[in-house]
């Protein structure tokens, strides 16, 4: 038993080296490759300094995937060209590698709203703030619906994690309700997505990895025009797709 238990451990350490290696390298990949390649964009006129960036963090992401699939199953479903180019994603959150999942998403042109202290971190933070992701903790509720409304103005996709910090259970937490009402006003379809795997692979606290199979799922798409059905009376339609879209959630979760 003892023996077991020691060659479980060793494996999880072999593991959780290799895959922190690996982010080292694709890090160091990204600041030789993925910055001068934004710069290109650039010059050539393809893309502005932000979207060029959200590229390069894109491809970032694409490349943590393919890392996290050596370790680990990776299913990725219901992420197709079907999907709205131009939306409000909303994921569970239950691991500080969940945003790493949007390398999977079908578009690139998506901007994170995210708390202060990502900001902080050496070539991440800079690279996030002139990509125009959204510090929450630095503007106040309307302004930050105001930015995130231009954005989607614009053609970029916005991500929310409703739950607005990272469940060390697994379990949803209470939802915000900021993404439902910028759907709402803004007039954009929701798409939820369910991570499953990630809060066994990394929970919130803990740096030792856990190998266990990954899945993204993404949900249909909910449009705040095509509510009045759902809707009870005298609930504001915010209200509604917040309360439709936790459950529907939940119920992937549930399902496995």
């Amino acid at each position: 038993m003892r023996n077991c238990v020691i060659k479980y451990m060793v494996k999880r350490f072999g593991l959780t080296l290799f895959f922190y290696s690996g982010i080292f390298f694709l890090t160091i990949l990204f600041v030789l490759m993925g910055l001068p390649g934004s710069i290109v964009l650039v010059v050539t006129k393809r893309y502005s300094l932000a979207e060029a960036l959200r590229f390069a963090i894109w491809m970032y992401g694409k490349a943590w995937t393919k890392l996290l699939a050596v370790i680990v199953p990776l299913t990725v479903i219901g992420v197709t060209k079907e999907l709205p180019s131009t939306c409000i994603i909303v994921p569970n959150h239950q691991s500080v590698f969940d945003p790493y999942c949007m390398g999977a998403w079908i578009h690139h042109n998506v901007v994170f709203v995210v708390n202060n202290w990502p900001f902080s971190i050496p070539i991440y933070g800079p690279c996030m703030r002139r990509a125009g992701y959204l510090n929450k903790e630095k503007m106040d509720g309307e302004t930050l619906l105001a930015r995130a409304q231009k954005l989607l103005k614009q053609g970029v996709s916005v991500l929310i994690f409703p739950e607005g910090t990272r469940s060390r259970n697994g379990e949803l937490q209470r939802f915000h309700s900021g993404a439902f009402k910028l759907a709402v006003e803004a007039g954009v379809p929701i798409v939820p997505l369910c991570i499953q795997g990630l809060g066994i692979f990394l929970p919130k606290g803990e740096w030792l990895i856990q190998p266990a199979p990954v899945r993204i799922t993404a949900l249909n798409p909910v449009y705040p025009g095509k509510l009045p059905s759902l809707q009870a009376p005298g609930t504001a339609p915010a209200t509604t797709m917040r309360r439709l879209i936790k459950k529907q959630l939940q119920k992937k979760l549930e399902q496995g």
